[in-house]
């Protein structure tokens, strides 16, 4: 078990905006970056709109780790301050566990594993006498692609992620659970996707199926989040819906392009997603960043990129109101850290951007006490795990592009 202090932001900072203003001029003639022009929002990092000296202002890093543990897909803060952390392994889901400075207690492997067999954890929920997980075990086994399998499960464990005992959940051949949530009862909403169909599953906190639903064949839920009022609210592919407690829907919204990874409830009522969409003229997806009011209807959008690949994954409300968004970018990383990270205010305008150094994506944020936040990468084949303060801005602010409201 090994893991690696890693420094920033001094690691993240030296590759692109350490760089003679001159280097950053030249790199930018090869990679034209317009800046508030028609309906798109696109952000001149490679041209140095943050100067160093302001970026030190901006985000001060109070820590980073790397673990040498397999691939990140979720996190979760432990009632110690702590952190436990789901992905993907060869010997199985993971699970590792570290103090509140990221130091590795210890890490444990669940399900099946194989050359064609990958077991995965997508979502870690902790209570007074252990934990609880929710997964998946994918099986390639067969030479037939149309018989792979996988299988949702539920996993309870001790608090030192010991004597696990597995539920599984099979409605079909191919059940993938894509999002799961705690929920405020106690028990959990998974929204995922089986032959041609998404679906919703309401679980008690043990683990018992209170209801299923099979949704409309447009909605393929790749998000779910409960909502204050009650009921849940579900993004993906070109639709966010809502539906009542039991899972009946109660709207739809459609969107002519895009996909949706992340739906948020936000405190001043409706919310935030953050996926991927096109802008007319582009060859490549972009981040977008969407605010949709209780209703569903859109009060602004965001499309933040540049030439080549860009996407959004996570997204939280700050402190302050504005949004913390990661993913990655390939139109403005340094070298290979794809890695991104970056903050808009209400309004959707950006304040700040980040690489911290990943070559790979950033799979979720969580907020810590206080202003901070953790962040959670996938660093080639490692898991990287950050903690990061976030206080107001000091720097000048991009150009404003126009708000998209279609």
């Amino acid at each position: 078990m090994k893991h690696h202090a890693v420094p920033l932001p001094a690691h993240a900072e030296a590759t692109e905006l350490n760089a003679a203003p001159a280097d950053r001029a030249a790199r930018a003639e090869h990679k034209p970056i317009p800046v508030g022009v028609g309906r798109v929002l696109r952000i001149a990092l490679a041209i140095g709109m943050f100067g160093a000296s302001a970026r030190a202002d901006v985000l001060r890093a109070c820590w980073a780790k790397r673990y040498d543990a397999g691939w990140p897909t979720c996190l979760r803060q432990a009632r110690d301050g702590g952190w436990f952390i789901g992905g993907r392994a060869a010997e199985g889901a993971l699970l590792l566990a570290t103090d509140k400075a990221g130091r590795e207690l210890w890490r444990k492997h669940y399900g099946e594993s194989g050359p064609r067999i990958v077991s995965e954890v997508v979502l870690i929920k902790e209570h007074a006498n252990g934990l609880v997980l929710v997964g998946n075990t994918f099986d390639y086994t067969s030479p037939d692609p149309s018989s792979y399998r996988c299988r949702p499960w539920l996993i309870r464990t001790d608090r030192a992620g010991t004597q696990p005992r597995t539920q599984t959940y099979p409605y079909s051949g191919y059940d993938v659970v894509l999002d799961a949530r705690c929920t405020n009862d106690g028990g959990f909403i998974l929204c995922g996707a089986s032959d041609g169909a998404g679906w919703l599953l309401k679980l008690t906190a043990h683990g018992s199926v209170t209801w299923s639903r099979r949704l409309d064949p447009d909605i393929w839920p790749v998000s779910v989040a409960e909502l204050n009022e009650g009921g849940y609210a579900l993004a993906g592919y070109r639709t966010v819906t809502k539906t009542d407690p039991w899972g009946s829907i109660v709207w739809t919204r459609r969107y002519d392009s895009g996909c949706m990874y992340r739906i948020e409830q936000i405190r001043a009522g409706g919310f935030v997603l953050v996926g991927t969409d096109h802008e007319a003229g582009q060859p490549n997806e972009s981040v977008c960043v969407r605010r949709l009011d209780t209703q569903g209807d859109l009060l602004w959008a965001r499309i933040l990129g540049g030439w080549d690949c860009d996407a959004g994954y996570s997204v939280q409300q700050a402190a302050d109101g504005g949004f913390l968004v990661g993913g990655y970018s390939e139109s403005f990383a340094p070298a290979d850290h794809t890695g991104w990270l970056f903050k808009t205010d209400a309004n959707g305008d950006l304040t700040w951007s980040y690489f911290p150094g990943t070559d790979g994506p950033i799979r979720q944020i969580e907020p810590t006490a206080g202003r901070g936040f953790a962040v959670l990468a996938q660093d080639g084949d490692d898991v990287f795990l950050m903690e990061m303060d976030d206080p107001p801005p000091r720097c000048a602010k991009p150009g404003q592009g126009r708000r998209r409201t279609r």
